[in-house]
């Protein structure tokens, strides 16, 4: 096999970052999570982040939450888990823009065309609850 010029210096650059750039061992304390809840009886979504996410969708639901109290029931329809924390807001912060938006609708292809649920809800802008996450290291 014959390398060209610029093919075997792309391949040096890979080498170089592959050693320069060595993988390492996280140690992993705190997830935290991007969630989306749906209503089960509305046509609503809502994205947030947390790094508990089975107490704050057992929050969500008590009705703890300004903004989604008049859509309960919710149930979590899709998670992302990231280590640290600003990667978390800035994904939430994405997902609800208008590219974020149709991005998750695409994602969520499937479950929205079993559930017969239109692809357009809105998503609703909230404060996020950062007592939960007070300890948590980013």
């Amino acid at each position: 096999m014959v390398l060209r010029s610029n093919q075997l210096s792309e391949l040096k650059r890979s080498l170089v970052l592959i050693s320069v750039c060595p993988v390492q061992q996280l140690s992993v304390q705190h997830m935290f999570y991007v969630y989306i809840l749906e209503s089960k009886i509305k046509k609503f979504r809502y994205v947030g982040y947390t790094c508990d996410l089975k107490k704050r969708l057992v929050e969500h639901n008590a009705g703890m939450n300004k903004s989604t109290n008049p859509h309960k029931p919710l149930q979590l329809i899709y998670y992302e888990a990231c280590i640290n924390k600003n990667d978390a807001k800035r994904r939430e912060k994405y997902l609800k823009t208008t590219n974020g938006n149709k991005f998750m609708s695409l994602r969520l292809k499937e479950y929205y065309s079993f559930n017969k649920i239109s692809r357009r809800i809105s998503c609703a802008p909230h404060r996020t609850d950062r007592s939960l996450c007070q300890g948590a290291e980013s």
